[in-house]
C-alpha cells in the first residue's frame, strides 16, 4: 500500500494562520471590554433595604390581585357588557345557571358573541 500525502500550499496555511489569529484577537478583545465593563460598573450587593423594598412589592402585586380575584365587580367593556366578577360570584353564577344545560348553553354563547362583537364602524365623513 502506497500512501498519498497531500500538501497544502503555502497561501492556503498562510490564510488559516491569518484567520485564527484574527478569531483568538477578537475573542481577546471582548474578554478584555467585558472585564473593563465589570470595573467600571460594578453590580451592586443585594441588601438588606433592597430585600426590604422587593418584599414590600411583591406584598402589594399579591395584595392587588387578591383585591381582583375577591373584591367588587368592575366593568372591562361597558359598552359590550363585560364584568370582570369576583371568583366566587362567578362560581356561584355557574352553577346556578348550569342547572338547565340548553339555556345555559344558548346563554353563554351569546355572551360571548355579545363580548368579542366587532365594533361598528366609524364614518369619517
Amino acid at each position: 500500500m502506497t500512501e498519498t500525502r497531500t500538501t497544502r500550499p503555502a497561501a492556503e496555511v498562510g490564510k488559516l494562520t491569518v484567520y485564527s489569529v484574527a478569531i483568538l484577537a477578537v475573542l481577546l478583545i471582548g474578554y478584555i471590554l467585558v472585564h473593563a465593563m465589570r470595573a467600571y460598573v460594578p453590580a451592586q450587593a443585594v441588601n438588606a433595604n433592597r430585600a426590604a423594598e422587593r418584599a414590600a412589592g411583591l406584598a402589594e402585586v399579591r395584595a392587588n390581585a387578591q383585591k381582583e380575584l375577591h373584591g367588587d365587580p368592575v366593568y372591562i367593556n361597558k359598552n359590550n357588557g363585560v364584568v370582570r366578577l369576583p371568583i366566587d360570584r362567578a362560581v356561584q353564577l355557574v352553577v346556578e345557571s348550569g342547572k338547565d344545560p340548553a339555556a345555559f348553553r344558548s346563554n353563554l354563547l351569546s355572551r360571548v358573541e355579545k363580548a368579542t362583537a366587532a365594533p361598528k364602524p366609524v364614518s369619517l365623513e
